[in-house]
C-alpha cells in the first residue's frame, strides 16, 4: 500500500469555500480505482491545505498522478506550492491508519 501526502499553500480563499472544495476533492479521489481512503485537511489558519490518500498499490497511485483530475488539482489557482510525496505502508499498519484518517476532524 502507498500513502500519498499532498500539501499546498492557499491563496486568499474564503474559509467556507476551501472547506467545500476539500469535501469535493475527497469524494472525487475516493472514486479512483485503488483508493482506500482520502482525507482533505485545511490548516487552522486556512493558509495551508492538503490531503492524505491511501492507495492499494503503486500502480493505482501512478494512475491517479497521470489523471486529468490530478493535473487540475495541482494547477488550481487557489492552491500554490503544491508538494506531493508518497511512502510505502505495510498492510498491517494500513488498516489502522485508514481508520484514523477517516475520522472526522474536530471543529
Amino acid at each position: 500500500m502507498q500513502i500519498q501526502v499532498l500539501t499546498f499553500r492557499t491563496c486568499d480563499v474564503p474559509a467556507g469555500r476551501l472547506d467545500r472544495y476539500g469535501a469535493i476533492v475527497e469524494l472525487a479521489v475516493e472514486e479512483f480505482p485503488g483508493a482506500v481512503s482520502a482525507r482533505y485537511i485545511v490548516g487552522e489558519d486556512k493558509h495551508i491545505a492538503g490531503g492524505i490518500i491511501i492507495w492499494e498499490d503503486e500502480q493505482s497511485l501512478a494512475t491517479f498522478r497521470h489523471s486529468e483530475f490530478y493535473a487540475r488539482l495541482m494547477l488550481n489557482p487557489w492552491l500554490e506550492d503544491g508538494n506531493d510525496r508518497d511512502f510505502e505502508l505495510d498492510r498491517g499498519a494500513a488498516g489502522t491508519f485508514a481508520n484514523i484518517v477517516a475520522l472526522p476532524v474536530a471543529a
